[in-house]
């Protein structure tokens, strides 16, 4: 990602939010944090926007990050566990094995943070997801739950 996406990354971002919410994700997405976010992400060594671009044009982004050195799990055979918290493909893009190439590059950039194993964030109701993720070789892991608390 480059400072000329930034304003594009932010728009995606919040269309991302949008479609998750339409899926019954309850969690908001701060826009008011926004701008900070994408622009800590050109600067950061832990975690990365990467994009994929068509054409000079946007069509999906992926967000990976540091690997987890979480002591408390145990995974055989697992070092440092990177993290896809979001890939989005926009409308258009979807459904050419596109978001693939963006989890590649998301592959290869947590090998170079030490990575040896990769966990993905996906909403449950996110069939797309979770179909793209099962295509790839993913497991389900845990779950987690969330409820509001009576008052």
């Amino acid at each position: 990602m480059e400072e000329s996406d930034i304003e594009t990354v932010k728009a995606l971002l919040i269309e991302f939010y949008n479609h998750l919410n339409g899926l019954g994700y309850s969690f908001k997405l701060n826009t008011a944090f926004l701008d900070d976010y994408v622009k800590l992400q050109l600067d950061s060594r832990l975690s990365r926007i990467i994009l994929l671009k068509l054409d000079g044009r946007i069509a999906g982004f992926v967000c990976a990050g540091a690997p987890m050195l979480n002591k408390k799990y145990l995974l055989e055979g697992a070092r440092n566990i990177g993290v896809i918290s979001e890939i989005y493909m926009l409308p258009e893009f979807r459904g050419r094995g596109l978001a693939k190439e963006l989890y590649a590059a998301a592959g290869e950039y947590l090998k170079t943070l030490g990575a040896n194993h990769v966990m993905a964030e996906v909403v449950e109701n996110n069939e797309a997801s979770l179909a793209l993720f099962d295509s790839l070789g993913f497991s389900p892991f845990y779950s987690v739950l969330i409820r509001k608390l009576d008052h």
